[in-house]
Parts: C-alpha cells; structure tokens; sequence
C-alpha cells in the first residue's frame, strides 16, 4: 500500500487504489479530494479514466545544491529530464545495490568531465526513494 501513498494500518473506511498507463492513483482524501461513499467512487475512477486526477509520485524533496551529477527527484524529474532542450543520460539506482555502488565514482568522474558541456546533462535518481513517471518503469 506505501507504494500507493497509503499507511498499511487497520481502518475503518475501505482502502482504494488503481493503477493504470497513466500512474497510481488513491482515494485518500489529502491526495484526491474525496472521502469514501460509493457514489464518490464512482466518481473517483471516472476521474482517472478522464485523466482529471493527478497521479500520486513518491518523491523525494529536491536536493538544495546540485553537484556535477544532477540529482532528480520524482516532483522535478519533468522539468530536469523531460522538458530540457538537453541530452540528458539519467542512472536510476537503489542505494543498496552492488552494481550501482561499483557504478559511482565512474558515473561521478563522467559528470566532472562532462560539468561543462553546455547540451548534455548527466544526472542520477534513488529509485527507491522515488516514483519514475510514466511511461518509465524501474525494476531490478
């Protein structure tokens, strides 16, 4: 359920969630507006399927400096690697994962050599602290 925004603990009121191409949604009130009733559920998934919700990302707070390996978030990763009119080489990686922890002082040395080249960005993502947005997917 965390995957979804959601504390695993009893409740009183049913628990909802989708996921479709678009991302996660749940009905949690803070998230999407709406507490539980059946005509609100309804309502709910006709709101997914008319893409009028947005989807729940969990994301971390964006990093306060930058180094010269960029580090993006879930809330920044349109703006840092989608909408850029940059190439952008992106490591999504688990902080606990031996090949990425081999990965890092080589990917670090290519942000250095690369620091300056003004159309290209080299930048990294802690795939467990982090939704990638669709249509991305992480696994691993």
């Amino acid at each position: 359920m965390q995957d979804f925004g959601l504390e695993d603990r009893p409740s009183d009121k049913p628990v909802v969630a989708a996921r479709s191409k678009k991302g996660k949604f749940n009905m949690k009130e803070e998230f999407s507006g709406y507490t539980f009733s059946v005509e609100n559920l309804k309502k709910f998934v006709e709101d997914i399927i008319a893409d009028k919700l947005e989807p729940y990302l969990k994301s971390e707070d964006p990093p306060e400096k930058q180094g010269d390996v960029r580090v993006v978030v879930a809330k920044t990763f349109n703006e840092e690697v989608i909408d850029v009119q940059k190439d952008v080489l992106i490591e999504f990686y688990a902080p606990w994962c031996g090949h990425c922890k081999a990965l890092a002082p080589k990917y670090d040395e290519l942000g250095k050599k690369l620091a300056d080249e003004p159309n290209v960005v080299i930048a990294k993502m802690d795939a467990t602290a982090n939704d990638a947005p669709p249509p991305f997917t992480v696994e691993g």
